[in-house]
C-alpha cells in the first residue's frame, strides 16, 4: 500500500498478507477460509494502521448453490472480537417481447 497526498508523496504505508484455502463442492457449496495480517510501516498515514494488531482476522465465507451464504470472523487483538453475517439471494428478471432481459 502507498499513500499519495500533498503531505506524503507516494510513500510505502504498509503491506496486508492474506493466507487461505476456497472449495467448490460438486458446483454446489463453495467458500473459503481465510487469515488476514496487515504489516504497516512506523508512523503510516492509513486510517486503518491506528487498529495496529486488531486488524489481524480469521474468516470464512460459505454459499450454498448462489442463493444462501454464511459467514464469520475473529478479530485478534487485546481482547477477541466475533462477527456473523448471513443472507439469501434472489435473481428477480422480466423478459420483454423481444426476448431482453431487464
Amino acid at each position: 500500500m502507498f499513500v499519495n497526498n500533498s503531505v506524503a508523496s507516494f510513500d510505502y504505508a504498509g503491506t496486508i498478507a492474506t493466507v487461505g484455502y476456497q472449495f467448490n463442492e460438486k458446483d454446489k457449496w463453495f467458500g473459503n477460509f481465510y487469515f488476514v495480517k496487515p504489516f504497516y510501516e512506523s508512523g503510516s498515514q492509513l486510517v486503518q494502521s491506528a487498529l495496529k494488531s486488531a486488524s489481524r482476522h480469521v474468516a470464512f465465507l460459505v454459499e450454498q448453490d448462489y442463493k444462501h451464504y454464511a459467514g464469520g470472523d475473529i478479530k485478534l487483538s487485546d481482547k477477541i472480537d466475533f462477527g456473523l453475517t448471513g443472507g439469501l439471494d434472489h435473481i428477480i428478471r422480466h423478459q420483454f417481447a423481444d426476448n431482453s432481459y431487464w
